[in-house]
Parts: C-alpha cells; sequence; structure tokens
C-alpha cells in the first residue's frame, strides 16, 4: 500500500492554481470520498464528520504560519486561498 500524502501538503496542491475556495469545497478537494469513505462517517453523538476536526487543526495550524489567507465574507461563506508571499 502507498503511503498517503500528508494533509498540509493534500491542502496545498489543493490551493496550487492561486484561487480561492470555500472551506467545504476544499475539504472535499483534500478528503476525495472515493479515497477516504470513513472520514466523513458521523460520531453516534453528533457532531461534525470526522475529517473535520483534523482538518480544521492544518488550517488553524497553517493561518498561524501564515501559509494561508481565510475570511468569511457577508454572506457566511468561508473562503481560504495561499497567501502570496
Amino acid at each position: 500500500m502507498a503511503r498517503k500524502v500528508p494533509l498540509k501538503d493534500r491542502i496545498r496542491v489543493a490551493l496550487a492554481s492561486g484561487e480561492r475556495m470555500t472551506y467545504h469545497d476544499l475539504m472535499l478537494a483534500v478528503f476525495p470520498f472515493d479515497e477516504y469513505p470513513k472520514a466523513y462517517r458521523y460520531q453516534s453523538n453528533g457532531g461534525p464528520p470526522g475529517c473535520a476536526m483534523v482538518f480544521g487543526k492544518a488550517l488553524r495550524e497553517m493561518k498561524q504560519a501564515q501559509e494561508l489567507y481565510d475570511h468569511q465574507d457577508a454572506g457566511g461563506w468561508r473562503w481560504i486561498r495561499l497567501a502570496t508571499k
């Protein structure tokens, strides 16, 4: 079995075009359902799917390292893109 690409690298690849993506679209690009079917299962006591926890942590760490730009527009959509250097 081939080793999986690290999560932060998958985020960088998904955002490599320079275009911004919504939080949900980025999560779907980073965790494709056919490769990670268990990632979208919910806990029996409710809450977000399992992939949302590690995905959110990776985004926070990348934002703190100033690798990402993250904002929310007036309509409530959360947009993410790579920070320009």
